[in-house]
């Protein structure tokens, strides 16, 4: 990620959405084959509607007419019911599974290439991760990659190009390249690679700096990241910072109070926790914060982690809020993965308040200057008005 602006629009990249995630298995599934099916179940430590659910499937299982599969019933079973929740709880496919885990960890064993395909079934490198194996061996954006070792790649899908390079079982992968007709042969290793997550900038206005930072995500390596551009800028004497978390949806809780932390003491509340039993109020863990000023970029997008970072600017570090109303999700979801399958589902278990207790589910965090972003416009109307705000 290049540290520049086009058009005076920011960089538009990374657009996916997660939500707050806290990595905890369960065994569920094995806890139901264990109890339920068996029928050896203490029956009165448990409702009436669950007696019944568990004597109404004994009694389809005994009456049907085949044999039934209590396994492959209750995976069903248990999916439907955790569909039927709110709209966070979900199960998670293999395919948005693997995605979501990457995304949220930051980095993943690979040759750090970004690709496409073309109508004519091409595979086309559209981005090369910095400091990854494929930008250490030269390979460019706009190469067509046509075959894996001996394997022709023409009409094999990205997905399927991923999948190989994941089961590869020598880490020495062959690549033979097509750059404008000319053809090369590249070998690198896969090793882990860095998903960037934040792109930084400055902007002098009136002979001021001031210091630009997009967070895509709120990733396990996103703080590492944010702390490095942070004192790049504050290296180059920025004056003023603004944090954009236009179209980031979410991510770690922890990424979110870590970065929040740069800014406020330990004296300064960061979000609060509410479960069915208590209501805890999360603190800054720094012993000292900044005290240049901030405007933070939000929209209809920014969600989850990134309303519990703006919550606590605003309230907290006085932070000026620029653009349109944030999503409105106050709740955490925890992954979690179902018996020996590892169904992975993620389901809502906690309520989270901004610093003074608010809650901002469904009604999101109003912007202290409210700015619709013009898209036929070449310049970032929401970025200018940020600009302006911290140059008065």
């Amino acid at each position: 990620m290049g540290d520049s602006m086009k058009n005076g629009k920011v960089k538009d990249s990374f657009k996916t959405k997660h939500v707050i995630s806290i990595s905890i298995l369960t065994a569920v599934l094995s806890f139901f084959m264990g109890q339920f099916v068996t029928n050896s179940i203490n029956k009165n430590s448990y409702s009436k509607e669950i007696r019944d659910f568990i004597n109404s499937y004994l009694e389809i299982k005994e009456n049907y007419y085949d044999d039934i599969d209590d396994k492959e019933t209750l995976k069903t079973g248990l999916e439907a019911i955790i569909n039927s929740l709110d709209p966070y709880t979900s199960v998670i496919d293999d395919n948005l599974s693997n995605t979501l885990e990457t995304r949220l960890e930051g980095e993943y064993r690979g040759i750090g290439v970004e690709i496409y395909n073309t109508v004519s079934g091409d595979i086309v490198v559209s981005a090369v991760l910095d400091d990854s194996p494929a930008s250490n061996s030269g390979i460019k954006v706009g190469d067509i990659i046509t075959k894996m070792g001996d394997q022709e790649l023409k009409n094999v899908s990205t997905t399927d190009f991923v999948t190989m390079v994941k089961k590869e079982q020598n880490n020495d992968i062959t690549l033979t390249i097509n750059r404008n007709g000319e053809i090369l042969e590249v070998t690198l290793k896969r090793s882990s690679v860095s998903i960037p997550s934040i792109y930084k900038d400055i902007i002098i206005r009136n002979d001021k700096k001031i210091g630009y930072i997009y967070i895509d995500i709120f990733a396990l390596n996103t703080y590492s990241q944010f702390m490095d551009a942070v004192n790049s800028l504050e290296s180059d004497n920025i004056n003023s910072l603004i944090v954009d978390v236009r179209g980031n949806s979410g991510g770690h809780l922890q990424a979110a109070e870590d970065i929040t932390s740069i800014f406020l003491d330990k004296t300064h509340v960061i979000y609060q926790i509410e479960t069915k039993e208590e209501t805890v109020k999360y603190y800054s863990t720094s012993s000292k914060g900044k005290d240049y000023p901030v405007a933070i970029l939000v929209d209809e997008n920014s969600a989850s982690a990134s309303e519990i970072f703006a919550g606590a600017m605003k309230e907290e570090y006085k932070a000026i809020l620029v653009g349109k109303k944030t999503y409105g999700k106050g709740t955490v979801q925890e992954v979690h993965s179902l018996g020996n399958d590892k169904i992975d589902y993620k389901i809502t278990t906690k309520k989270w308040l901004t610093p003074k207790g608010n809650w901002i589910h469904k009604k999101g965090i109003e912007p202290d200057i409210e700015v619709e972003l013009d898209l036929n416009s070449n310049v970032d109307t929401q970025l200018e008005a940020a600009i302006n705000a911290l140059l008065k």
